[in-house]
């Protein structure tokens, strides 16, 4: 991770920080809808994506384009799937995640995930890519931001991580956990949720967990530092660009721990 990309995180906070206060407020005030909407947790059912076709053709195409010019000398080969925590930080990341290997997409749930795997797959055994390294995260997050139910996330969460050890049995997989953001859903189900990808982890032959607290955490508190989130929920240009330091750490050392070190 380069110094001038740092930098420019940086002065990129400074620039937009001006709008935080305000993107958190609006944040508030959907979460104070939601809880109206949804004064218990929901059983819902996964509607596809509504952008889901369109990015689908985008991966495939970056994926060849990938293929045919860099995958024959790339040693690295580390794909990126999430949500939009990954998928806004393509640029900040992009020295630990190749763009064209980036398939985040913003509002993605875990069954999203896995049929674009299952999408993705064939094309990558046609050009004999197998991945190094596989980012995953924040796995069925976004069913908390609508209140699914805490039980049926978590299921949804291992359906996905056991479909990707399934196809991909000695890749090292990189969780990203979810951030602590201001919805108050997400901190009363955040332990469990964790506790949950924690386990994975520890019983997988390869994987490591980046929880995203240390450092993105105001210390002896529970919210995010005011210059690590743009919203409550989401990074900021600093904060994507330690991201993006994690993710390398991640790559490196034994598996079965938490990369909470820069």
């Amino acid at each position: 991770m380069g110094l001038f990309k740092q930098i420019v995180a940086e002065i990129q906070t400074l620039i937009e920080a001006k709008n935080y206060k305000k993107n958190k407020n609006t944040v508030r005030a959907t979460m104070l809808a939601m809880d109206k909407a949804y004064p218990v947790p929901t059983l819902e059912n996964y509607a596809p994506h509504p952008q889901y076709a369109e990015h689908l053709k985008k991966c495939q195409s970056n994926f060849v384009d990938y293929a045919i010019h860099d995958m024959k000398k790339d040693n690295d080969k580390t794909i990126g799937i999430g949500d939009s925590l990954l998928a806004q930080a393509v640029n900040e990341v992009s020295e630990v995640i190749d763009p064209r290997l980036n398939w985040a997409l913003g509002g993605a749930r875990a069954c999203h995930i896995v049929t674009l795997l299952k999408d993705m797959i064939p094309i990558m055994k046609q050009y004999g890519f197998t991945p190094k390294n596989i980012v995953v995260g924040t796995p069925d997050g976004n069913g908390l931001l609508v209140h699914n139910e805490i039980n049926n996330v978590i299921e949804q969460c291992n359906i996905l991580l056991n479909f990707i050890r399934q196809e991909f049995f000695s890749t090292r997989i990189i969780i990203y956990g979810i951030p602590m953001a201001i919805i108050d859903y997400i901190i009363q189900n955040y332990s469990a949720y964790q506790t949950n990808l924690f386990n994975w982890m520890m019983k997988d032959v390869n994987a490591v967990l980046l929880p995203l607290i240390k450092y993105f955490v105001e210390g002896y508190h529970i919210m995010m530092k005011s210059d690590y989130s743009c919203d409550g929920v989401h990074l900021s240009p600093k904060g994507r660009y330690l991201f993006g330091q994690l993710i390398q750490k991640g790559k490196c050392g034994s598996p079965n721990r938490l990369i909470n070190k820069k």
